[in-house]
């Protein structure tokens, strides 16, 4: 699978920890953003999009493409994230100052409908609620063209110094890494193409007080921002869409929809090709709802990225 053609742009994100930069802004450095771009190369994959239009003020669009279609004509709910977390990170980082940053720390999304492939979704009433020693908080809404609410977006930034660490590149010295995990013994995917994004594998399932299911995923660098890194946004779609696909294995012949599902972000996983590992629980699956929590593994076994979400049944 190539990647899409994107813009030889600056990095907004760290890893799984997105990072934003007003600096970013100075078209005359070099490899600046024109003033329509995608934010990072994961998000041409993606399908997001940034106007700036002015040093302040910027509008964000995602127009989902083939690598988001999660059901017939229907887009995977986690790629909100990749829009949420460009579109509040920018909002947040015009909330502090110039000798600071900001970095993600949680994204939550509330789903009001599905996501149609041919829908360009756009932000909408963005807020910064708070600034305080506890972070940036932004809310906004997330509406298609006619207005219409798609989903409701909560996200929470940490404050941190230009000079911190969290601004050097992510896991370059582990380029070609991974967990050790064997892609090529493990029974293929369903074949949809979020699943085929994430070459997402089922390795091994359990059963207990939470039935478990354990993938391996692949740390793409086309996934990845200029830092070497794999996109927040992108981690936390991986984290919903994994949920999902354990909750049909489960749960095969019933219907269930993304209602509500929240990342947060421990540390950066590098983008570097290798395998990694994910881990489902399914906590509860019921007549009505499932509550599934999902943990990204970076190459050494820690969580990086924790998704949970409530799955609503819509045959019931």
């Amino acid at each position: 699978m190539e990647a899409a053609a994107s813009d030889p742009c600056p990095s907004l994100s760290d890893g799984a920890i997105s990072v934003f930069d007003d600096a970013l802004l100075d078209e005359s450095r070099p490899g600046a953003r024109r003033p329509e771009s995608p934010f990072t190369p994961a998000d041409s994959w993606i399908g997001v999009r940034q106007e700036i239009l002015d040093e302040r003020r910027s509008r964000f669009r995602l127009e989902p493409t083939v690598h988001c279609e999660w059901r017939r004509d229907v887009a995977a709910p986690g790629a909100l994230y990749v829009l949420a977390d460009a579109a509040l990170g920018w909002e947040a980082l015009h909330a502090v100052g110039r000798d600071e940053f900001v970095v993600t720390s949680n994204l939550h999304l509330d789903f009001a409908t599905p996501v149609a492939m041919d829908s360009t979704l756009l932000i909408d009433q963005v807020h910064v609620v708070a600034v305080s020693d506890h972070g940036v908080l932004v809310v906004a809404d997330i509406v298609d063209e006619p207005g219409r609410r798609v989903a409701l977006a909560t996200a929470r930034f940490a404050i941190v110094a230009k000079n911190s660490k969290n601004a050097g590149p992510v896991g370059q010295e582990q380029a070609g890494a991974g967990s050790g995990l064997q892609r090529t013994r493990n029974r293929s995917d369903d074949g949809n193409a979020v699943s085929e994004l994430f070459d997402l594998r089922l390795l091994a399932t359990a059963t207990g007080d939470a039935d478990t299911f354990t993938y391996a995923v692949l740390a793409r660098p086309e996934l990845r921002n200029d830092r070497g890194g794999m996109h927040g946004g992108v981690a936390a779609m991986l984290g919903e869409h994994a949920a999902a696909h354990a909750l049909s294995e489960l749960r095969s012949g019933s219907n269930y929809r993304s209602v509500e599902s929240r990342a947060v972000f421990v540390r950066p996983v590098p983008a570097h090709g290798g395998v990694l590992e994910c881990t489902v629980r399914v906590l509860h699956h019921g007549r009505r709802q499932a509550i599934i929590t999902t943990s990204l593994l970076d190459d050494r076994g820690r969580v990086a990225v924790e998704v949970s979400g409530v799955f609503a049944r819509t045959d019931a």
